[in-house]
C-alpha cells in the first residue's frame, strides 16, 4: 500500500499542494470538496494521500480529530468484520441500501458521537448502485445534513462522477470543486456542461498503472532530496 511506503507528513504535504493541486488547508475555507476525475486518473490515490495526510496533519497539531472515510476499497476488503457495522451486509441488502446506509450511518454518528473535536468525511463514489433518482436525493440529504450538522464538522470531501451530486451541491456556500486529470475545467459548471466522449477502456488498466509509477517515483525522488 502507498501509504506504507511514503509516512512523511511534509511530503504528504506537497503531494496534496503541488501534485494534486490542493492546498493544505482546503478544509479551512472549504465546506465541501467535490473531486471529480476520469476513470484511472488518480482519485483513488488522492483520496489515499488525503486522508493520511489529515491523520497526520491534525496529530501533528494536536487535535483531536477523526477523518471518516468510506470507500469502495474498504466496502470490499475481506477478512475485516468492521466493515459490517459500517456498510451492512451484502448477503441481505442491495448495493444502493448500502451506499444509503453507510452514508446516513456516518453524518449520524457525527451528530451524535461527543468523542471528537472536529471530524473530517471522506465519501468515495457515493452513487455507487443508486440510480439518478437516488443520487439526487442522496445529494438533497447530504446538503440538508451539511446546514445541520454541528460545526466541528469541519468538511465533506466526495469523489464522484455522478453530475447529479455535483449539480445539487454546487451552490452550497463553501463549495469547492476540484478535476484531477489532464482536462482542465475551471469549476463545476465547465464540468458539468462538456462533452461526453467514448473511452476506450481496454487501456484503463495500462493508464492506471503508468499513473501510479509516475507518482511513486516523483515521490520517491522528493524522500530521496529531504534526506540530504
Amino acid at each position: 500500500m502507498i501509504d506504507n511506503v511514503f509516512e512523511d507528513y511534509e511530503i504528504r504535504a506537497k503531494v496534496i499542494e503541488k501534485e494534486l493541486g490542493v492546498d493544505e488547508f482546503l478544509l479551512k475555507d472549504c465546506k465541501v470538496l467535490i473531486v471529480a476525475g476520469d476513470n484511472a486518473c488518480g482519485k483513488s490515490l488522492f483520496r489515499r494521500f488525503l486522508s493520511g495526510f489529515l491523520g497526520m496533519y491534525y496529530k501533528e497539531k494536536k487535535i483531536n480529530a477523526g477523518v471518516v472515510d468510506i470507500s469502495q476499497e474498504a466496502r470490499s476488503r475481506s477478512g475485516d468484520i468492521s466493515k459490517c457495522f459500517i456498510y451492512g451486509d451484502e448477503n441481505y441488502e442491495s448495493t444502493g441500501q448500502i451506499t444509503c446506509h453507510s452514508i446516513l450511518g456516518c453524518f449520524h454518528n457525527i451528530k451524535n458521537n461527543e468523542s471528537w473535536d472536529e471530524k473530517v468525511l471522506i465519501i468515495d463514489e457515493p452513487e455507487i448502485g443508486l440510480s439518478e433518482e437516488s443520487q439526487l436525493g442522496l445529494a438533497t440529504y447530504i446538503k440538508t445534513e451539511l446546514q445541520t450538522c454541528p460545526a466541528k464538522l469541519r468538511g465533506v470531501v466526495i469523489i464522484t462522477h455522478s453530475r447529479y451530486i455535483v449539480s445539487e451541491l454546487k451552490d452550497v456556500e463553501g463549495f469547492k470543486f476540484h478535476y484531477i486529470g489532464e482536462k482542465k475545467y475551471k469549476d463545476a459548471e465547465a464540468w458539468l456542461d462538456r462533452k461526453i466522449e467514448a473511452n476506450d477502456i481496454t487501456l484503463l488498466g495500462k493508464i492506471s498503472h503508468d499513473r501510479y509509477t509516475k507518482f511513486r517515483k516523483a515521490l520517491e525522488s522528493k524522500k530521496k532530496k529531504k534526506k540530504t
